[in-house]
């Protein structure tokens, strides 16, 4: 059984699990409520996002409860730089030169991952880089915090399509798909993190 594979067990039983459950509605109604204070998300207590990922790096982000699903840093007073949170979120370049960023939503997502996860969580808005006020209502809305940076809750929302395909060819073609330069990251940051 491949990697993927026995992760995406692990995530079922999260998602079967009754506090994820109880955890993920809750997270939900408040992000449906903050659709209506959209300007003025900076003076939140926290902000809620969502994002569809892979079974590895759902189960890794339910686990650390960190931004990318990476062992817990210690706690950053900064946030990603609006250049390198736009090059993230228009390119989908995770290593800059703050650290490793990773890209959530504000709004919850309809189409994600085949054989992936759609996780929702919670972190303090200064610990983030926010879209745009002007775009915040629109498009992805993409919520950029560092990989290593604690979230203050999270929770598996629902199971994406099941895949049909070979899942090992299909994590390749999605690497390949963002770039050779992610490609080779991806890969070192996977033999490392074995």
């Amino acid at each position: 059984m491949l990697k993927r594979e026995v992760d995406a067990i692990e995530c079922e039983k999260f998602l079967a699990d009754k506090e994820n459950g109880r955890r993920a509605t809750w997270l939900g109604r408040i992000q449906k409520e903050q659709d209506t204070r959209l300007a003025t998300l900076e003076q939140s207590k926290f902000v809620v996002f969502t994002r569809g990922t892979d079974p590895t790096q759902a189960l890794n982000i339910m686990i650390y409860e960190t931004f990318g699903g990476l062992l817990a840093g210690p706690e950053r007073a900064d946030k990603p730089t609006e250049e390198e949170a736009g090059v993230q979120t228009g390119y989908g370049v995770k290593m800059t030169s703050q650290g490793r960023l990773e890209e959530w939503s504000l709004g919850t997502l309809d189409g994600f991952s085949t054989g992936g996860y759609m996780l929702i969580a919670a972190a303090k808005p200064t610990a983030v880089r926010l879209p745009p006020v002007k775009v915040r209502s629109v498009g992805e809305r993409g919520v950029t915090g560092f990989a290593d940076q604690r979230l203050l809750g999270v929770a598996i929302l629902k199971a994406g399509p099941k895949s049909t395909a070979d899942p090992l060819e299909r994590a390749i073609e999605g690497l390949m798909k963002q770039g050779q330069d992610n490609a080779a990251r991806a890969l070192r940051d996977a033999v490392l993190h074995r």
